[in-house]
């Protein structure tokens, strides 16, 4: 996002005319292969799924290369300006340390060769990537993203999607069949929001808040109610965005937002600050508060890793510091709301999380920034896919709103 790493540029760069383009990716595998990953604990680096494919995959292409500068050496460069999270034992993550953008995976073994996020690859390079499955499924509960990036966009083909990793040589690995998980009780979108909060917290757990549910706003008038709650279940509002700014940002092609007050969101109760009287601090109730006290010498120890990236002189992006994740976005003409990133919940229905949030399924915000690329085919093939889950789940459409 900020461009400190130039990881990506387009293919056809040096073509002067349609025809030669055309006839350079003639010479390209193209699309390429990517993989779609739900495990529970990516999630909570990103979005509900994060799409990567295998950089050997780009550097194998012949003439101008996708990687900017001189390939292989561009993308060693970018390793290295990048910061380094231990994700697992095996695993390692890049990302830059400016702006926080997710970037690369790379396993801890000789010779591997990074994944790339395909959220950071520009999208005038025609075709570029195609979502070959979906792995780590299981971890979602829920079927998560995999429910509405169920075929792909070159042939209409079912992608298959596999409870661990994407291979039955993988002892424990399995594909699950389409109807998986199975339709829930036809009136449980329409049931109220339970009361309480919902663990919201970043893979290192530098992060970690809760999210209260909008039940205790059930007293107000319904014309009083946020634009983003919803006036029959006091659900949040969830959608996906696919503008320029969230893909690159996050790293992930098609991020997911709920919005919420900030004054539901809160700390653990296990964690305390109290100020010089001894009275505990709640969380910042406001975008401006939030952004003083995350900038503060004498920060509140409760807000642990977070940290953010001015946009603009009125935005505020928040992430964690150590891991990445992204976490918030704030603007300062909704003074008290903010969007949150929805794979940082921990609900019990799912990753979804369906019985704190309504969806607004069959819409993806800001679709035109993909228009023209190849993200529109995944994103035209998402917004169609969204209608119709949302349609045999019987939910009903969006509720009317403005939101600023």
């Amino acid at each position: 996002m900020c461009q400190n790493i130039s990881l990506i540029h387009s293919i056809q760069a040096h073509a002067d005319s349609q025809d030669e383009r055309r006839s350079d990716h003639d010479n390209f595998p193209v699309p390429l292969q990517g993989s779609s990953i739900h495990y529970a604990s990516r999630r909570v680096c990103s979005s509900l799924a994060m799409h990567a494919m295998p950089l050997q995959l780009m550097q194998a292409l012949n003439g101008p290369t996708i990687l900017s500068g001189s390939g292989v050496a561009e993308y060693r460069r970018g390793l290295v300006q990048s910061q380094k999270y231990q994700f697992s034992e095996t695993l390692f993550e890049y990302f830059c340390g400016t702006c926080f953008t997710f970037m690369f995976l790379k396993r801890n073994t000789p010779g591997a060769k990074p994944d790339v996020s395909t959220g950071t690859l520009n999208n005038d390079v025609p075709n570029l990537v195609e979502y070959a499955n979906h792995i780590f499924v299981g971890d979602t509960r829920d079927g998560g993203a995999s429910m509405w990036l169920r075929t792909s966009w070159k042939d209409g083909r079912p992608l298959p999607r596999w409870d661990t990793w994407h291979d039955a040589r993988v002892a424990g690995s399995k594909e699950l069949p389409m109807d998986w998980p199975g339709l829930p009780d036809p009136l449980s979108h329409s049931k109220l929001v339970e009361p309480g909060t919902t663990p919201f917290y970043c893979h290192c757990r530098g992060v970690n808040f809760l999210v209260r549910s909008a039940r205790d706003m059930d007293h107000r008038p319904k014309e009083d109610l946020p634009p983003f709650v919803d006036p029959k279940t006091y659900r949040y509002l969830a959608l996906t965005c696919v503008c320029d700014w969230c893909r690159s940002s996050s790293g992930v092609d098609v991020p997911n937002w709920a919005f919420a007050d900030l004054a539901h969101i809160e700390f653990p109760p296990s964690d305390t600050s109290s100020d010089s009287t001894g009275a505990s601090q709640p969380f910042p109730a406001s975008v401006s508060e939030l952004k003083e006290a995350v900038s503060s010498s004498n920060k509140d120890s409760r807000l642990g890793t977070l940290t953010f990236y001015q946009t603009s002189p009125d935005v505020q992006r928040y992430f964690c510091s150590r891991c990445a994740a992204t976490v918030f976005y704030a603007v300062g003409r909704r003074p008290h709301v903010a969007d949150f990133a929805v794979g940082l919940l921990d609900h019990p229905s799912g990753a979804r999380a369906e019985g704190l949030l309504s969806w607004d399924y069959g819409r993806m915000v800001s679709a035109t920034d993909t228009e023209g690329g190849w993200r529109n085919k995944i994103v035209t093939t998402a917004r169609k896919e969204c209608e119709e889950w949302r349609v045999m789940r019987g939910y009903p459409q969006g509720w009317p709103r403005v939101l600023g």
